[in-house]
């Protein structure tokens, strides 16, 4: 290399990480550096990046090839992956050079060292916010209530925002709040493919737009804007703060007085906690037995809900008692005249609640519960004071939005409009905030549960890097090649060989009288078979030709046209190969660099978005695989529309640019059906009870592909494993089958490489609805199974399924009671079921199970259950709900054996297939 002259291009600049600004470990990144041009021509250069304190990547350089004019000036970005680096670093070192390749060896023209700042999450959550909002820091800290300090938390500056998605791949949640960060369509594309892999994005819309938004999510959660308008206040959800407001926690063992609130000297005889709460005696009508709590109210505070549980006996009256809210300034004085809040009083436990407003000069609130001047008892629990609605300084924006795909909150609405709106796209989520970041600042200073309702990001279909394991996909794709070692026949004819030729030589050296001699013929005897068999080995790889082969896992969105598709690619060589790694148009490949030390590396991209991989090669005989995961666009829509008839249903496959259709199924959330093909672009799907929840391919002798094939639908579909971040797949009624693979930009080998390709395709399904009168069937997949959930806020908890997973449990102790709910798809209703099938899989030895509809009539019983059973159901206990699902309620008793802790097993689950007749 020779040395730059003072006139020759050089850096400027090169200590900048953008995108969310740092550096996380083995991940992804994007550096920033400048170059400057200063001579007469224009010229074409290479920007180097290179960790060489790093022992595993010392010899690997990250590039950039670019043209910058005569006199120029450019911002040059170079994608690295970085170092596995120890927790405890702070910043990463790297050598940045400026190249001139165009001679037969580098030139070096320029170099610098920078130095990147390191964090020790690899997740990480970003902000997008103008630069004048002061409300990122607030809404930044909500954000870390909800997802904890072991994230990492950064701002993202809009210019630097990487153009390709899998740069993006290490952060996992970004909080939208710029209405103009002048992003180019690349960056936007990035940003929406990014969210389709299973990023999470929180917008909040005043402040970002709708513009800016649309363009972002595009046609998947369509949005209209109603108006706008200025709110002085809003709803929030707050914490109870009356301390000890339950009423049954005593003072002590000995005292029985309710802990925490003023007594006023009144002993135990006349306030004790008693009966579920605190009883309050009053002996005549000449005194007062009355208790009190006094609570701080926030200055953001708009009104408040008091609310508390009464019970009186008989002899008393409700004009007796006492439930009075009084407002206190700051000096304690009363605001205003006292607010009695309870008006529904008896003798059986009752709730009252009322909403108050707070005037501006108060600061305190006291309740005072009991019995004044009357003569009797009156029982109190569970009295709170929650904050519902908030007061801003200056008016808050606030955009009434219509969003008919999006989910809403009962909670969370201002005058019937959502404060709040949340959809689905693709593997990940969006959030839409619609007040302004005032508003969502001063909820989260509030203490309000709100922020955390609207921050929340986990839920069931969370981000996940892949679907399934990649050694599983390599080793479908290691079987597509046909690589495998010596087989185990001509290793032991060797041996055995070996063996015979040292007993014989035992003999004659035996009988010679030289025994010695044994040992160095049994050396040379192990060194020459050991050279046969190593011979074998290298004769039998070689017969395999060179062959690339891809296994890929697609998982359409039909609304964008994107393929989500998780790959491995494995190459045979049965010589060495040094054809280039490459990629027409951009993506990110991190190859296995093992045995190619000694080498300079280089990771070369161009200013068109292409790269490739300079001096890697393949060993001889040798097998490689590295992992892929990519947002593709498709020129083709991939689609799957099911029709049913009265046996069952058709589905029509539009296959785009997958070529073919093999093993189809349909499949949902734990359940599949199997598919039979009828011609080339659609399958069947007759109910066969026959047919195991292990089977997914029905050829009568299966193939090894065969035997790969079903074994990713089982790891897909019904995933063993007890992590809780490990979810089954698909989350909603599916088509899934093998077709050809489609080019993912990538290529590995030369073009006379043998091409081993399969792909399988996942695509939600789209229905035809049958003409009014048709009786016809609802295979079991299509009828998504889910706890049900009685409001939005119920979460629908059970010992059974993991509604966070949709995965069925396998050892449960205790007796049980779960309702399921059976969705209908909309496009299908209205319809009246005529009749159905409960496919049962639970294991209840010693047990009963019963069935029951919404309305508790019994529809089966069934005792000591131990294979899978079916139950028919007549349609009159299979009605249909508003929500459009059909809710039935199951039931395992108790051990008949009281003392037997045998467990019981539900991981085989409860699917449900009806005959119906469309209205």
């Amino acid at each position: 290399m020779g040395n730059a002259h003072a006139e020759q291009p050089k850096l400027v600049s090169s200590g900048t990480v953008v995108g969310p600004g740092v550096v996380a470990p083995d991940q992804w990144g994007l550096a920033q550096t400048s170059v400057v041009n200063p001579t007469m021509s224009d010229q074409t250069l290479l920007t180097t990046v290179t960790f060489t304190k790093d022992a595993r990547m010392g010899n690997v350089q990250f590039a950039r090839e670019f043209w910058i004019p005569a006199g120029g000036r450019r911002d040059i970005y170079i994608p690295f992956k970085s170092p596995d680096y120890p927790s405890n670093t702070k910043s990463i070192e790297a050598q940045v050079q400026l190249l001139d390749t165009r001679g037969s060896s580098d030139v070096m023209l320029s170099r610098d060292v920078a130095l990147y700042r390191a964090v020790t999450s690899p997740q990480i959550n970003a902000k997008m916010f103008s630069l004048k909002s002061a409300a990122g820091y607030d809404l930044t800290g909500s954000l870390r209530e909800q997802l904890g300090v072991s994230h990492t938390y950064m701002n993202l500056k809009p210019h630097g925002l990487p153009r390709d998605a899998n740069l993006l791949s290490n952060m996992s949640v970004m909080l939208l709040g710029h209405s103009d960060p002048q992003l180019d369509p690349m960056q936007i594309q990035a940003l929406r493919q990014w969210i389709l892999a299973g990023g999470q994005m929180i917008v909040v819309l005043p402040d970002t737009g709708m513009e800016l938004t649309r363009s972002i999510i595009g046609d998947h959660l369509p949005m209209m804007l109603i108006d706008q308008s200025l709110q002085t206040q809003a709803t929030i959800q707050g914490n109870n703060v009356l301390s000890d407001g339950g009423l049954n926690s005593r003072v002590s063992n000995k005292d029985q007085r309710p802990r925490g609130w003023e007594l006023d000297d009144l002993r135990q005889n006349r306030v004790d906690v008693n009966g579920g709460g605190t009883r309050l005696r009053n002996p005549d009508n000449q005194t007062s037995t009355i208790i009190s709590n006094t609570v701080t109210l926030s200055e953001q505070w708009a009104t408040v809900d008091v609310s508390a549980r009464f019970r009186m006996d008989r002899s008393s009256s409700p004009s007796d008692t006492v439930s009075r809210a009084i407002f206190l300034d700051q000096m304690k004085q009363p605001v205003g005249n006292p607010i009695d809040f309870a008006d529904n009083l008896g003798s059986n436990w009752r709730e009252n609640k009322k909403t108050l407003s707070i005037p501006n000069s108060a600061t305190h609130l006291k309740i005072e519960l009991g019995l004044d001047n009357a003569k009797g008892t009156l029982w109190v629990s569970d009295c709170k004071v929650i904050p519902t609605a908030m007061r801003f300084e200056e008016p808050v924006s606030f955009w009434r939005v219509l969003g008919p795909d999006m989910q809403t909150d009962d909670d969370l609405m201002i005058n019937g409009w959502p404060m709040m709106l949340r959809g689905k796209m693709g593997r990940g989520q969006v959030t839409v905030l619609t007040l302004g970041t005032e508003y969502w600042s001063a909820a989260s200073k509030a203490g309000s549960r709100v922020i955390d309702q609207a921050f929340r990001t986990n839920s069931r279909f969370n981000k996940s890097d892949t679907l399934i394991d990649n050694d599983i996909l390599a080793k479908a794709g290691t079987q597509q090649i046909g690589y495998e070692v010596l087989s185990r026949t001509p290793v032991m004819i060797c041996l055995l060989t070996m063996l015979g030729l040292m007993l014989v030589s035992g003999i004659v050296f035996w009988k010679k009288g030289n025994p010695e001699m044994l040992a160095p013929v049994s050396v040379v005897l192990a060194i020459v078979i050991a050279g046969v068999i190593w011979f074998m080995g290298i004769t039998h790889h070689r017969q395999t030709p060179l062959t690339v082969a891809s296994v890929q896992l697609a998982q359409i969105d039909p609304v964008g046209n994107y393929a989500i598709t998780n790959a491995v690619v494995s190459t045979y060589s049965p010589s060495r190969l040094s054809s280039p790694l490459e990629a027409n148009d951009g993506g990110v490949i991190w190859p296995d660099l093992s045995g190619s030390t000694g080498k300079v590396l280089r990771m070369r991209w161009t200013d068109n978005n292409t790269w490739k991989w300079d001096n890697l090669e393949l060993p001889e005989a040798t097998l490689r695989s590295h992992s892929i995961a990519r947002v593709v666009p498709l020129d083709k829509p991939v689609k799957a529309t099911a029709s049913f008839t009265k046996d069952g249903m058709i589905c029509t496959i539009s296959s785009g640019p997958y070529a073919g259709v093999d093993h189809p199924i349909i499949a949902s959330l734990n359940n599949h059906a199997v598919g039979k093909l009828t011609g080339h672009d659609n399958f069947t799907i007759t109910p066969d009870p026959t047919i195991g929840l292990d089977q997914f391919v029905t050829a009568t002798t299966m193939t090894a592909q065969d035997i790969q094939r079903q074994d990713i639908y089982r790891h897909l579909i019904y995933p063993n494993s007890d992590a809780l971040n490990v979810v089954a797949y698909p989350s909603e009624p599916s088509a899934m089958w093998w077709a050809r693979a489609m080019d993912i930009g990538f290529t590995q080998a030369a073009n006379d490489a043998r091409q081993k390709q399969q792909a399988l395709i996942c695509v939600p399904l789209s229905y035809e609805r049958p003409a009014p009168g048709t009786t016809f069937v609802i295979p079991s997949p299509i009828l998504q199974t889910d706890i049900f959930r009685s409001s939005k806020n119920d979460h629908g908890m059970s010992t059974v399924i993991n509604p966070m997973t949709g995965r069925w449990t396998s050892t449960i102790s205790s007796e049980t009671k779960f309702k399921l709910a059976f969705k209908v798809p909309k496009e299908l209703l209205p319809l009246k079921v005529q009749s159905g099938t409960l496919d049962i899989d639970f294991k209840t030895q010693g047990r009963d199970f019963i069935v029951t509809d919404n309305r508790r009539q019994e529809i089966a019983r069934r005792s000591n259950l131990a294979n899978r059973i079916q139950i028919p159901v007549k349609g009159e206990f299979l009605t249909i709900n508003r929500q459009g699902q059909i809710v039935l309620e199951f039931e395992v008793t108790t051990h008949t054996d009281p003392l037997s802790s045998h467990m019981w097993d539900a991981s085989g689950g409860i699917r449900l297939q009806i005959t119906a007749v469309t209205q």
